[in-house]
């Protein structure tokens, strides 16, 4: 059988300079700065309108996870705690949160995060309200002879600007192989979204995770062993369900409920981020020479940028 080659086959890809990034937390620092009148109280006034909002830092965690322990620490529901955007696990963050609530966080994780009552306000925290992510990026093992084209590099983004691509970051449950679940959504294929939400795993799991999620995979289709190997609340109310309505015509799509919305959010921000990097590598092959271009191969798709001329 004859392969065909494809444009990529063909195309000239540049390397990235050797360094390393996120070794530590501390590594990769993101400071929220918002936009809201903040008016002062006491510690733990009670208000009867508004919002308290909280500066929130936290340190190897996700924002929906620690956000999901300090509800149920303060006996409240998820979408009753507001923010702006999900931040780094492996990092150290600081952004703001919002609730109708008095929030105080589970004694066994103050060594990971802190929580700060700012205020009043009188809206809830939204991505609308954040000004600007601030980043501090510190990169290890960097070769001495590649500083004079990093300064360079600096320079030129200074005055060009820089193409705000996503890469590992938002795409760090993304498998080749499986492609992005949220695609299996725009042809309501609740099924194969389900099972690739689930199964999808992330370097920072432990070997115990990974391995029930194998085992998901290899017993798919058979719910009361899928239901025997699950340890999450949302594995066990998902095969649960389907153990007992595996042969309704939607029970699939019933299935989309067990599902947390922020979890939902984030899985299409995945697809979203995916068309974003297609849309604007195409726009800049269609409108500038491949002459005044860079191509980068990562495993999502090639990534463009402009070329400095010499």
């Amino acid at each position: 059988m004859e392969i065909k080659k494809t444009y990529l086959d063909e195309m000239k890809f540049s390397g990235f300079l050797s360094g390393k990034v996120k070794v530590l937390p501390e590594d990769f620092i993101v400071n929220e700065k918002i936009y809201l009148d903040i008016k002062p109280i006491e510690p733990h006034q009670n208000i009867e309108k508004g919002f308290y909002l909280y500066r929130l830092k936290k340190i190897n965690w996700n924002t929906s996870d620690i956000l999901m322990r300090i509800a149920k620490e303060n006996k409240i529901k998820l979408k009753e705690i507001q923010y702006g955007g999900r931040k780094d696990r492996y990092a150290i963050t600081t952004q703001y949160i919002t609730s109708k609530h008095i929030l105080t966080i589970p004694k066994e994780y103050r060594n990971k995060i802190e929580l700060e009552l700012l205020g009043k306000v009188t809206e809830p925290m939204s991505a609308r309200l954040i000004l600007e992510n601030e980043f501090i990026i510190t990169i290890r093992a960097i070769q001495e002879k590649e500083l004079p084209l990093i300064e360079k590099n600096i320079e030129f983004v200074l005055h060009h600007g820089f193409i705000n691509y996503f890469d590992s970051q938002r795409f760090s449950t993304f498998k080749q192989e499986r492609g992005i679940p949220a695609f299996y959504l725009l042809n309501h294929d609740y099924e194969r979204f389900i099972k690739f939400y689930l199964i999808q795993t992330l370097s920072t799991e432990s070997k115990q995770a990974k391995d029930r999620k194998y085992s998901l995979e290899k017993f798919w289709g058979n719910w009361q062993e899928c239901l025997k190997i699950s340890k999450t609340n949302l594995e066990k109310n998902l095969f649960s369900f389907l153990v007992k309505n595996s042969h309704r015509k939607n029970s699939f799509k019933e299935c989309m409920k067990f599902i947390p919305k922020e979890e939902l959010k984030f899985m299409i921000s995945i697809l979203q981020a995916f068309i974003w990097n297609h849309c604007i590598a195409k726009f800049l092959e269609r409108t500038l020479s491949s002459t005044d271009l860079l191509y980068f191969k990562t495993r999502i798709g090639p990534l463009i940028f402009l070329k400095q001329s010499k």
